[in-house]
């Protein structure tokens, strides 16, 4: 998948902003989709785990406000098969 170097610096960015917080990140990865990527968050316990996902979501909304780029939480955001898109690059 290519990355622009604004995403490519934005998810860097986040990811770093999740580590300096203490956020256990078990990885990030781009998806089929142009431009969607997503983040894993592990901790035991469920509050716990919820705490992590919501610091990591608020990191994300602001680091993303720096580059005038909008996240969106919807699991599938594109419709219809994904491997067309995948296909056609």
């Amino acid at each position: 998948m290519r990355t622009t170097p604004t995403a490519a610096r934005s998810w860097r960015e986040h990811l770093d902003a999740c580590l300096d917080a203490g956020l256990t990140v078990e990885g990030i990865n781009g998806e089929v989709a142009p431009g969607q990527w997503e983040f894993q968050t592990f901790a035991k316990g469920a509050k716990e785990a919820g705490d992590q996902i919501w610091l990591g979501r608020f990191l994300l909304e602001r680091t993303a406000e720096q580059y005038g780029i909008a996240v969106n939480y919807e699991c599938k955001p594109v419709e219809g098969r994904l491997e067309r898109l995948r296909n056609a690059r």
